[in-house]
């Protein structure tokens, strides 16, 4: 017989913490508020470009809102602002954690704008966020606004999150072009 105490030692600060912090956020969003005015002026800010450029309108997914939520949470708590960290929550991670079952994902990000007009206006000049924002392959989206501490400034963080489930999805582009959109993205990240 294996001494507990002897393996308890062997698992490492750091992923106890982990795990606490995670298991704050997900009692955390049981008592967050999805919708408010702010996360409600971005679905339409979004909803509006894309009925302006003929695309199907994004429907709000409460899943994919408490995956928002929890990247924020995730964010301010860890002092972090990225969509990739080594000791932080992907944006996948929150959208499996979150329940939703995604064939295609996608994620914005914004913080320290004084509103939401002026982060939307800096995704809309932004090819990478922009083609989020319009990819026929995301069919719903969650959003979280939420106002926190980050590195000592009060600021406010916006998550956007876009995915489909694939059975929404109509004439989905395979995965070659998925995989194209991908390789074209990180390439954008090194100009």
């Amino acid at each position: 017989m294996t001494n507990p105490i002897k393996k308890l030692k062997s698992v490492s600060i750091n992923k106890i913490a982990s795990v606490a912090v995670f298991i704050l956020l997900i009692l955390l969003i049981s008592n967050y508020a999805y919708a408010s005015s702010e996360t409600n002026r971005v679905y339409k800010l979004v909803n509006n470009l894309r009925l302006e450029k003929g695309k199907e309108l994004l429907v709000v997914n409460e899943k994919l809102e408490k995956a928002a939520y929890l990247r924020v949470q995730d964010m301010f708590s860890k002092q972090y602002f990225d969509h990739f960290v080594i000791n932080g929550l992907s944006p996948w991670d929150a959208i499996k954690v979150s329940g939703y079952d995604y064939n295609f994902a996608g994620e914005n990000l914004a913080i320290g704008f004084t509103n939401e007009d002026n982060a939307f206006n800096a995704w809309v000049k932004s090819p990478t966020h922009y083609q989020n924002m319009l990819d026929s392959d995301y069919q719903e989206i969650g959003i979280a606004v939420v106002n926190g501490t980050m590195k000592g400034e009060s600021k406010t963080l916006i998550v956007q999150l876009f995915a489909s489930d694939g059975s929404k999805t109509k004439g989905a582009k395979s995965n070659n072009n998925q995989l194209n959109k991908v390789v074209g993205w990180i390439k954008s990240l090194f100009k």
